[in-house]
């Protein structure tokens, strides 16, 4: 919106200058809170899944000679 208002702005007057202003405003907010919004889960999902890892790997290098004769 904030591009099209800047394209088809006919007269520069103040409140179409406001409302281009906002337009801006309101759709670089939307596009840091989606950013932000996958970010945050994404980083919590991946220390979870790292520690799965690490006590899975510690689990396997625990009982890799069980089965093997030694």
């Amino acid at each position: 919106r904030f591009l099209f208002d800047m394209l088809h702005i006919n007269a520069l007057n103040d409140a179409s200058l406001i409302l281009m202003i906002q337009n801006g405003v309101t759709g670089t907010f939307t596009t840091i809170a989606i950013a932000i919004g996958v970010a945050i889960p994404n980083v919590l999902a991946q220390k979870y899944l790292q520690k799965l890892k690490e006590q899975r790997m510690t689990e396997l290098l625990a009982t890799r000679h069980i089965n093997d004769g030694q």
